[in-house]
């Protein structure tokens, strides 16, 4: 469907998706798109190196990614070695085992205050326009994270504070 203009691909997603779910089908859509893969599936298979990383409802996926890969991959996470980033939060919650611990943020994790308020000192990188929403790259301890924020268009180079909610931790 990446071939086809927005309007006409977003028609054709919901067409596909009251088809299948009125005649109950069963089908294997197979593609890159991130967007349509969580719009279109009921479960999702996420695949990388060669093996399944994980099996989920879109939902699922985005709020409870598996491993670190899968968060990035699906949810636009931030990955940072926790040693290396003192000034975050520790994780609610750490998933698997090992002695290495990763902290994904993603970008709903991420608020958005202004220079100098209690934080992390960042930078805005650059600002999209996103349904309503500025979408963020910030740098911000030697990392780029992304946040959306709502409101007044931010500018690129402006100094901001960020503070991080809620990380996901994953044990490797």
């Amino acid at each position: 469907l990446s071939a086809l203009d927005e309007p006409l691909r977003d028609s054709l997603r919901r067409e596909l998706v009251t088809l299948t779910r009125r005649e109950g089908l069963t089908t294997v859509h197979v593609t890159h798109d991130r967007t349509e893969a969580l719009s279109i599936a009921d479960r999702i298979v996420v695949l990388g190196g060669g093996r399944i990383q994980q099996i989920a409802t879109p939902q699922d996926l985005v709020s409870r990614p598996a491993t670190a890969e899968v968060a990035a991959f699906i949810a636009d996470a931030t990955l940072l070695d926790a040693a290396a980033a003192p000034a975050l939060p520790a994780p609610a919650e750490v998933m698997g085992s090992g002695s290495t611990l990763t902290l994904a943020v993603l970008p709903d994790m991420v608020e958005v205050l202004p220079a100098g308020a209690d934080g992390i000192p960042a930078q805005v990188r650059s600002v999209l326009y996103d349904a309503g929403a500025w979408s963020l790259t910030l740098d911000a301890l030697d990392t780029v994270f992304r946040a959306t924020v709502h409101g007044a268009r931010p500018e690129v180079g402006d100094p901001v504070t960020i503070r991080i909610h809620r990380p996901l931790g994953y044990r490797s």
